[in-house]
């Protein structure tokens, strides 16, 4: 009897007869060559115990032993490891495959058709999967498993699929991918970019909790706006509308980033300053405290600008306006590059809180009783005093960032 494989003896004693006498690879880990953790692994020597796996279940099969699936546990697979036909040939297709616990440098389903549920859960791929034309025919699960990278291209699933806690590393195309049937990216992590531009949904997929990053649950970066629709029409279709909402103003960014190329050509000015505006003022009406802040600041600022004319203080109305264009450069660069909301909501209360000393040491104002009437945007209608060009411009941008505030708020708590 040669060395015990350990891995071996937990999964396949008793079953079948033991790889586990024949150990063709380091008795110094007391594990075959299947589950050996070194990475100088002799290909042939490799895929002929893994050919041995699968005839021996085939055999106990026969003889009525009860298999779940064709089983690899914590196998450590060598690079360029070959799915090819040799070992399709073998499999019973009405058999499961399962890879659990797995290590693969990569692995190659090129022009590959697959009749046969397969399990890849938490597995990891070091460096590349390419499963450019292959085709699914039965359900596939990746569930927990992490990609390195991989390469999807005219691939096909025709039935359900499941990314449940997968991790992309490295951007993701699903080029020309058609999902027949349910696809489940739920708690999925998009490290870099994920693009479903050319990816074709026949039936509905859960993107729920998906996030860019493990520990703090960031929004994921998309593509462009078409990946953001499609996750928005989901999570819609599903009566789902606070997370809608959030693709919604990633669509509405990645729609303000197109028209700032267009902005360079000389187009669609006017419709870029809309979007950003709108971006800027309540981040497409997602971000009620935004909202919020520019109606202080802009309050405060006005009230500020009426104390400096009255007391004839003029040379602080250059502070002012200076630090209007400061606030939205910083506003800008937050809405931009920025995805920290507590951060956020940091850099709101100092400014804030900078313009409020401001105000009440210019105006003595502490108690904010000016403040206070001019936020109210319809008070000039009960005033006998004449409405001039600053008061209604004035007017009007509160009232617009008013109606952004309540929109802000409903967005995130109504119901469809």
């Amino acid at each position: 009897m040669g060395n015990i494989c350990e891995c071996c003896k937990r999964d396949y004693a008793g079953r079948i007869r033991s790889l586990i006498e024949d150990n063709e690879y380091s008795s110094d880990e007391k594990l075959c060559i299947l589950h050996s953790k070194n990475k100088e692994k002799d290909l042939e020597i490799f895929k002929k115990s893994f050919e041995n796996v699968i005839d021996e279940i085939n055999k106990s099969l026969s003889k009525k032993i009860t298999w779940d699936s064709y089983l690899f546990n914590k196998v450590n697979f060598p690079k360029d490891f070959q799915y090819d036909d040799s070992i399709k040939s073998q499999i019973k297709r009405t058999m499961k495959i399962s890879f659990i616990n797995c290590n693969f440098i990569n692995l190659n389903f090129t022009q590959y058709t697959c009749p046969n549920l397969i399990e890849i859960k938490e597995c990891e791929f070091e460096e590349e999967i390419n499963l450019t034309n292959a085709r699914f025919k039965n359900f596939i699960d990746f569930e927990e498993t992490k990609f390195k990278k991989v390469i999807f291209m005219n691939t096909v699933f025709e039935n359900k699929i499941i990314f449940r806690n997968t991790q992309f590393k490295k951007e993701i195309d699903f080029k020309y991918v058609t999902f027949k049937d349910v696809a489940i990216f739920k708690d999925t992590i998009f490290w870099k970019e994920v693009n479903f531009r050319d990816t074709i949904f026949e039936k509905n997929a859960s993107f729920l909790d998906i996030s860019s990053d493990e520990s703090s649950k960031k929004d994921i970066n998309v593509a462009n706006r078409e990946t953001a629709r499609i996750i928005k029409d989901s999570f819609e279709q599903q009566n789902n509308i606070i997370e809608a909402n959030k693709f919604y103003a990633l669509e509405m960014k990645k729609r303000e980033n197109e028209l700032e190329r267009d902005l360079k050509e000389g187009k669609n000015i006017f419709e870029w300053l809309v979007f950003k505006v709108h971006g800027l003022s309540s981040n497409h009406s997602q971000n009620w405290l935004l909202a919020l802040f520019w109606i202080v600041i802009f309050t405060l600022n006005y009230s500020f600008l009426n104390c400096i004319s009255q007391n004839n203080e003029n040379h602080l109305i250059f502070f002012s306006l200076i630090s209007m264009i400061v606030l939205y450069v910083i506003a800008d660069f937050l809405n931009d590059y920025i995805d920290d909301k507590s951060l956020h909501f940091t850099i709101m209360i100092i400014f804030s809180f900078i313009y409020y000393l401001a105000y009440g040491f210019t105006s003595k104002d502490f108690y904010l009783k000016t403040f206070s009437n001019n936020l109210n945007p319809f008070s000039i209608m009960t005033e006998l005093s004449k409405l001039d060009f600053s008061t209604m411009i004035y007017k009007i941008i509160i009232a617009y960032l008013i109606y952004q505030l309540i929109i802000s708020i409903r967005q995130n708590t109504r119901r469809k």
